[in-house]
């Protein structure tokens, strides 16, 4: 039996229509007959939660000349709802009950049909062939009540934990770019908690971005510098990636030379650097979520060089660069297989979906990587592999 969900709720009336005065009059009248006729407000079936734990039940009875069965009630502990309005015109009505999970059950050996949502069902018969579940219920002997209230009690059960977080195992993931050997440690915290029927497994996971910042400047220089005295001369002397907010900031500032070599009639004339330059760029590089994985996007924050090297830092140069070799590197870190694998092996099979990724500032400057993610588990399996990975 998966564990049940939700209220049974009994409809209110609409609201009457307008009516002429004859309608009014015999309306009146009828109400005033009926209340003469009406049994006592507090004719009822109650059920009341005397555990310290939430409870789901189902009620069954006769209803003219058929088993019927009603369900689900959702009970917090304490709490008390009216199960069956009205005279109990009968003797035996049929309870049952259980907690998250069916690790307690209230029942006994008259079966009923019930299924996982909300439901009325009549007929307790071939319940597996009408796709429902047969769920046996205990007969409770009312005698010449015209009410009754029927409390759960339970002395050993104890509350279900709502949730429970703990450290994920630390991984490590590695790349190869260019002749650079980068290093990613990837930590995470893993919270598992009970939401209505269903297991939510919600994962922060956080990559040490530290090794990629150490060798930006060298694939940035490896990129863009350029010796060519005949040419142009550009050494990049700064660059530094760096924490900003959520996203991050790529920093390069250089100098650069142009220079021109002269022939007279196929004559080496010498050469003459015709100007000089500094100027830096500082781009901004924002992850988001693509196709279940996590993607960069970049932009020019701002160029302070012109001319020929605010070409070369600008966007026809430097910028796909960039697009391209951060593209291909820091998505990997946080592909769906890396995060899948920070959680227990018994939640891997399920659907992971990455809703949350960012950059952070891991103290110091140090660049991370944060991606938040979540598998659900449906009723089937959440009660037990909640209390198999830790919950109560």
């Amino acid at each position: 039996m998966t564990v049940p969900f939700g209220r049974a709720l009994i409809p209110h009336p609409s609201p009457p229509d307008r009516r002429s005065r004859a309608t009014q009059a015999t309306t009146a009248l009828m109400a005033i007959v009926g209340s003469l006729l009406a049994v006592d407000a507090s004719a009822q079936f109650t059920y009341c939660n005397a555990t310290p734990v939430r409870i789901f039940t189902a009620f069954g009875y006769l209803d003219q000349g058929e088993w019927t069965s009603i369900g689900w009630y959702s009970l917090e502990p304490d709490e008390c709802s009216t199960v069956f309005s009205g005279r109990l015109t009968r003797r035996k009505y049929y309870t049952y009950a259980e907690t998250a999970g069916a690790t307690r059950r209230w029942g006994g050996t008259y079966p009923f049909c019930t299924r996982q949502s909300a439901f009325t069902i009549r007929g307790d018969e071939r319940c597996e062939q009408r796709g429902f579940q047969a769920t046996n219920f205990d007969e409770v002997d009312v005698g010449d009540a015209l009410s009754h209230t029927l409390r759960f009690t339970c002395s050993d059960c104890e509350p279900l934990a709502a949730a429970v977080t703990f450290p994920v195992p630390e991984l490590s993931v590695s790349w190869t770019i260019g002749q650079h050997q980068v290093r990613m440690p990837v930590t995470g915290q893993l919270r598992l908690g009970m939401e209505g029927r269903e297991l939510v497994g919600r994962l922060t996971a956080t990559g040490d971005l530290s090794d990629l910042q150490r060798i930006i400047p060298a694939l940035v220089r490896a990129q863009l510098n350029h010796q060519d005295d005949c040419d142009y001369v550009l050494n990049m002397h700064t660059v530094r990636l760096t924490p900003s907010g959520a996203d991050a900031l790529l920093f390069a500032a250089g100098h650069y030379e142009h220079w021109e070599c002269v022939e007279i009639f196929g004559v080496d004339a010498g050469k003459h650097r015709l100007f000089e330059q500094n100027g830096d760029v500082t781009v901004r590089v924002q992850p988001h979520i693509a196709g279940g994985d996590v993607q960069l996007s970049t932009a020019l924050e701002r160029v302070t060089a012109d001319g020929l090297l605010g070409g070369i830092l600008g966007s026809d140069v430097f910028g796909p660069w960039l697009w391209n070799s951060l593209e291909d590197v820091m998505p990997s870190s946080v592909r769906v297989a890396t995060l899948r694998d920070l959680y227990p092996p018994e939640l891997r099979s399920y659907r992971l979906r990455v809703y949350g990724v960012s950059f952070r500032d891991l103290g110091g400057g140090r660049l991370g990587l944060t991606a938040s993610a979540v598998v659900t588990v449906g009723p089937e399996q959440a009660a037990r592999l909640f209390r198999q990975l830790g919950g109560q």
